[in-house]
């Protein structure tokens, strides 16, 4: 299986105003733990099946729910994203 992330254009003149790009991730198994950096970009991103998602904030666990949200971000902060098996993502990356 190909572990790269697909991006679509949005078509929709009205929707590309707000959407920079739509992807997407599949990996059948994994042990993702991505650090959070600051981005000048809001992404919403979709849990498309059973495996769960972690925040690691400061070295507290976050379980996070199968629709979230990381918005706008002005400064780095000890923050990962933790997820091991089946990924399967859905994302649209907006406009600041």
């Amino acid at each position: 299986m190909n572990n790269i992330i697909k991006r679509y254009q949005v078509k929709h003149p009205l929707l590309r105003k707000y959407i920079k790009f739509l992807w997407q991730l599949s990996i059948e198994n994994t042990a993702f733990n991505h650090s959070i950096i600051p981005q000048r970009n809001i992404n919403l991103r979709f849990n498309l099946n059973d495996t769960s998602h972690y925040a690691l904030i400061n070295n507290e666990k976050f379980l996070l729910e199968d629709v979230y949200f990381w918005g706008l971000q002005d400064r780095y902060m000890n923050a990962r994203i933790k997820i091991s098996g089946k990924l399967d993502i859905f994302g649209i990356c907006f406009f600041p």
